[in-house]
């Protein structure tokens, strides 16, 4: 039986090897690295949207915290990590650029 297994799994991995040579690539992306770079590029995207929803999220708790120290609190971490937050998505954004810069 395991055998027979053996074989079909073999036989299957052969003919999609040969019939994967014939298939278009279906990705925009050509090559690893243009793939990375896509992907970080959607991180950038969706962290200047969430950043500042946060910043305001934050401010919205120490508006409302009505004098509540926890409240006010969880509206400074707020504003705080979403701050440094985007700091480190501007960083690391910028460091790719230079090295993809570089490396042309």
């Amino acid at each position: 039986m395991k055998n027979k297994l053996l074989i079909i799994f073999l036989l299957l991995l052969v003919f999609n090897i040969a019939f994967a040579q014939s298939f278009p690539n279906p990705w925009p992306w050509k090559t690893v690295p243009e793939f990375i770079q896509a992907i970080i590029d959607y991180v950038f995207k969706l962290s200047m949207i969430l950043a500042p929803f946060f910043i305001v999220v934050g401010g919205f708790f120490l508006m409302t915290s009505g004098g509540d120290s926890s409240k006010v609190d969880v509206g400074k971490k707020t504003i705080t990590f979403s701050v440094i937050g985007l700091l480190i998505v501007l960083i690391a954004k910028s460091l790719v650029d230079l090295v993809v810069n570089f490396t042309k």
